[in-house]
């Protein structure tokens, strides 16, 4: 069985580990990702708890989730998205640079500050790439 698409990419959102002994884990997730990609989903967008309510999480520092997408993407060789208070331009660039992910999501931040993307192509150079009417602003 395979996914039928109109040739535009599919993701699925997992979440990766429950946080919660006995519960779902990575190693669950690996197989699933696995089965998702025989079934033609072209991304996996990677997060994890926030679904149960006896979780222990983990401390709340910046990349936290990352790992999980790294893992994914090293085990199945799938294209993954990563998330877990990525809040910087820098932080976002050294996954996909260091092979973590193939997109990342900014979620929070971006409802925290949704000019995040114009100050990022402020702060890397790249002010030519904000519209005209916004650049008094940056």
């Amino acid at each position: 069985m395979s996914i039928q698409t109109t040739g535009l990419p599919l993701c699925v959102r997992i979440s990766a580990d429950e946080w919660v002994e006995g519960g779902w884990d990575i190693e669950q997730s690996i197989y699933l990702a696995s089965k998702l990609k025989e079934l033609g989903i072209t991304f996996i967008h990677v997060s994890a708890g926030g679904n149960q309510e006896k979780q222990i999480m983990p401390p709340l520092t910046p990349l936290y989730q990352a790992g999980y997408a790294k893992t994914i993407r090293k085990e199945v060789d799938v294209a993954t998205i990563a998330v877990g208070l990525i809040t910087t331009a820098h932080e976002g660039e050294a996954l996909l640079r260091d092979g973590g992910c193939d997109l990342v999501a900014y979620g929070r931040e971006l409802l925290r500050n949704p000019n995040f993307v114009f100050f990022a192509a402020k702060e890397h150079g790249l002010r030519d790439l904000i519209e005209v009417s916004y650049l008094r602003a940056f």
